[in-house]
């Protein structure tokens, strides 16, 4: 399962290099790492039966997780201070201009969506738990974006693929946000993301 904001974009291209056998293949746009018609991946509509699929023996399951407070600040950095389009219902919640391209303070980020309900949060932010569906899908293995590219070799391993000669970094919606930490989580934001994400604290074994 695809969980944005945790390596996914890195994650997307290095297997559809694997799947394609071009271990030099580049997109002009990185959003095209993400668009369907230009994927060789399947959707789930285009499997019978996506439960049975889901469920079966033969279908070896993976996902990445990411620290919450990494996350977190992250998106708030792609998304809202580059005023991507995912910017826009964060304004509208804020009762601004959606299409301003105001600055919005992370403080102000996190109470807009410490009051979200969880089938409203974008992707980018919704909690991992959910946004993976953990409650619904029983995963044979679940890395960590803090070390993606040897947790994917061990998914090439599994699989029996040699990942590593695919694996490649996609950096252009990179934040470093590993290193900013210290400059935008002050002790009240520290305890609203961590309750508002004390399910991804708890199951992905992260400390607050």
């Amino acid at each position: 399962a695809a969980t944005a904001k945790c390596g996914c974009s890195t994650i997307k291209k290095t297997l559809i290099r694997l799947e394609l056998e071009d271990d030099a293949l580049e997109f002009f746009d990185p959003e095209d790492i993400h668009r369907r018609e230009f994927s060789p991946f399947l959707t789930p509509l285009q499997i019978p039966n996506i439960s049975k699929f889901l469920s079966n023996g033969n279908t070896f399951r993976f996902c990445f997780s990411r620290h919450p407070f990494e996350r977190i600040l992250s998106a708030y950095l792609d998304k809202i201070v580059r005023n991507k389009p995912e910017k826009a219902q964060i304004m509208a919640q804020l009762g601004k201009e959606p299409n301003s391209t105001e600055q919005i303070t992370f403080a102000a980020f996190v109470d807009a969506v410490v009051d979200q309900p969880v089938e409203k949060m974008d992707p980018h932010w919704r909690t991992q738990y959910h946004q993976t569906f953990q409650d619904k899908i029983s995963y044979d293995f679940i890395g960590r974006v803090e070390r993606l590219e040897t947790d994917l070799l061990i998914v090439g391993e599994k699989l029996g693929v040699d990942i590593g000669a695919y694996y490649s970094e996609e950096t252009r919606h990179m934040t470093n946000a590993r290193n900013y930490i210290g400059d935008f989580f002050t002790t009240d934001i520290r305890r609203k993301v961590a309750v508002k994400y004390a399910i991804d604290f708890e199951y992905f074994a992260y400390d607050a």
